[in-house]
């Protein structure tokens, strides 16, 4: 039976992308629909526990992938109650579950490769810019070890290259399983899994999305596909290592 973990192991897990992650949990708990208010980050904060600053990264990401819209002098918006209400086909709550994120790496392989090469011969001058600029700013991100920026720009750089496809059904499943591969990876990497200078690190990781959009502007679809193929299995092998570490040191939770 797991035990409860240390009150410091809690605080190092209690990282914006849990908490996103709890506020998507507290949504779907008071009801809320898409075009209701939420309550405040201060607000939020309390309720959670979190700081402030906190509730404002996690609110980041859930704008990012579309949950939430942020409005300036006005609130927070519900725009989608959940990620398991888009998708209907993986349980979002099971954290960390090594097995479910092996599946989730599949999907994501599969659909991503497709999208990428898609993209090749599909791609406008403006996504181009959009992905190039993205792929950039997650390489400057990671060496300045920006997890919130290094999640924004991620994102940015995928949905650009689903985008490009010009096909809404591949970019709603590259948002989904963006946002899944958000939530099922926070157990055993938390907010940057403390790999920021290792193989599968953010770094790699971005010096790869460097390559998938060079091989996207050459229109070698081939190669664009490789190219993901590869920087999915790397995400997913530091993912293993990962989880691994942390249940050797005793500090992975199921």
């Amino acid at each position: 039976m797991a035990t409860e973990p240390r009150p410091e192991l809690r605080d190092e897990r209690q990282t914006y992308q849990q908490v996103a992650s709890r506020i998507v949990q507290l949504i779907a708990k008071s009801g809320l629909k898409p075009g209701d208010r939420l309550p405040t980050e201060r607000e939020l904060g309390r309720e959670l526990g979190v700081s402030r600053h906190t509730v404002s990264q996690a609110v980041k990401v859930l704008a990012v992938s579309g949950v939430l819209r942020p409005r300036q002098g006005s609130g927070i918006y519900v725009m989608q109650t959940s990620p398991l209400t888009a998708t209907g086909f993986i349980d979002v709550t099971v954290q960390g579950d090594p097995n479910q994120v092996r599946q989730l790496c599949e999907f994501r392989m599969t659909l991503e490769m497709q999208t990428a090469r898609l993209a090749a011969d599909r791609i406008t001058p403006r996504l181009l810019r959009q992905i190039e600029d993205a792929a950039q700013a997650t390489l400057d991100s990671a060496e300045h070890q920006d997890g919130s920026q290094w999640t924004e720009a991620d994102t940015t750089f995928h949905r650009g290259i689903a985008e490009a496809t010009g096909n809404e059904y591949l970019l709603a499943a590259v948002t989904t399983v963006i946002r899944l591969n958000f939530w099922a990876g926070d157990t055993a990497m938390g907010a940057d899994g403390g790999q920021w200078g290792k193989p599968g690190s953010p770094i790699v990781a971005a010096k790869q999305h460097l390559a998938i959009a060079q091989a996207i502007r050459n229109g070698d679809p081939d190669a664009a596909a490789r190219e993901m193929q590869q920087h999915i299995q790397t995400s997913f092998e530091n993912y293993e290592l990962e989880v691994r570490r942390r249940m050797s040191d005793g500090l992975f939770q199921q």
